[in-house]
């Protein structure tokens, strides 16, 4: 669920996550031109920076430290039961 900022690839003044992407656009100048993308040819995370999987960006030591806690934090939230309320009908 980690993203390294080291894994991403700067094309023009974007960086992108080149795992999105089923074909590699040649140039990307600004955010507008990666919002542009067709989705069709490039693929349907093309216009994301990280992939449904990865959801934390690190960009160095401290931010991996804090990404694996809230990871840690994210994985205990899905596996936790929510306890369950009576509604009281005649109230």
């Amino acid at each position: 669920m980690l993203l390294r900022f080291e894994n991403l690839k700067k094309v023009g003044e974007v960086y992108i996550n080149p795992k999105n992407f089923k074909t590699m656009p040649l140039f990307l100048k600004t955010w507008r031109d990666l919002l542009s993308l067709d989705e069709e040819i490039y693929g349907v995370y093309a216009k994301t920076i990280y992939n449904p999987g990865e959801r934390f960006l690190v960009k160095n030591k401290a931010d991996g430290e804090k990404a694996l806690k809230l990871l840690k934090l994210y994985l205990e939230f899905l596996g936790a039961v929510l306890p369950t309320r009576k509604v009281c009908v005649e109230c």
